[in-house]
């Protein structure tokens, strides 16, 4: 692994913490309410389910700022999951994708409480994201840094889709290669049977042959993935 992406990990480690349990729940009752719509809305983009488009997430709270922190790292927008959730996108796509399906608000809750970093500021710490599904009994498998190349040996779709697991991918990326101020982007890969399916990664319903492919194909290969899991049933 380069050191950059352990200095990267290592800081959302450290900037890893949870909301105030009144403000958790206050943006929790908001995000129910917010969701009865929304999901009936999402439903006819897509008909699975799956989130796609962040920047329609406007209504749902996920994090704190102050004025001064909007303006530095949000160029003064109000702090929402339009700007903060990829990663907890990402796993709510994947637990579609595994056939275990739970609320978007429930999801924000359980990052709000344990692995939001800064207040939601820097979203939430990717590795947050492997405890979320061990801690719901699911197998996950890491891979970082150079392990990311592990990855070519993965299965094809097909041979997926044929065993009796059920399976997800979620992977974080560099915007650009190896520039954490590119910024990072976390996304879910579903297995389709025509390929791997990227979420909420901007190009649409582009399927790739294989899933690394799928990971290293982000931005037309201009990004930098350090930091990918697989989960199965």
């Amino acid at each position: 692994m380069s050191l950059t992406s352990v200095i990267t990990l290592a800081v959302f480690k450290a900037l890893k913490g949870r909301l105030t349990d009144e403000e958790a729940e206050r943006q929790y009752r908001l995000n129910c309410v917010e969701w009865k719509d929304f999901s009936k809305k999402n439903k006819k983009k897509s008909p699975e389910g799956f989130l796609n488009e962040q920047w329609l997430l406007s209504g749902f709270l996920y994090g704190t700022a102050d004025r001064l922190q909007e303006k530095l790292f949000f160029k003064g927008r109000q702090i929402t999951a339009k700007e903060n959730s990829c990663e907890v996108m990402a796993t709510y796509n994947a637990l579609l994708t595994l056939g275990r399906p739970e609320p978007f608000p429930d999801v924000l809750k359980e990052y709000a409480e344990d692995g939001i970093c800064f207040h939601g500021i820097f979203g939430t710490d990717p590795k947050a994201v492997k405890k979320f599904f061990e801690k719901r009994g699911l197998i996950v498998t890491e891979f970082a840094g150079g392990g990311i190349e592990r990855l070519k040996a993965e299965e094809t779709a097909g041979d997926i889709l044929a065993g009796n697991r059920k399976r997800a991918y979620i992977f974080t990326t560099y915007n650009r290669k190896n520039n954490p101020f590119s910024m990072i982007h976390t996304m879910c890969i579903s297995v389709e049977e025509s390929g791997f399916q990227t979420h909420n990664d901007y190009e649409g319903d582009k399927i790739y042959p294989t899933v690394y492919e799928a990971v290293v194909g982000y931005e037309k290969g201009k990004s930098g993935p350090f930091y990918a899991l697989r989960i199965e049933t």
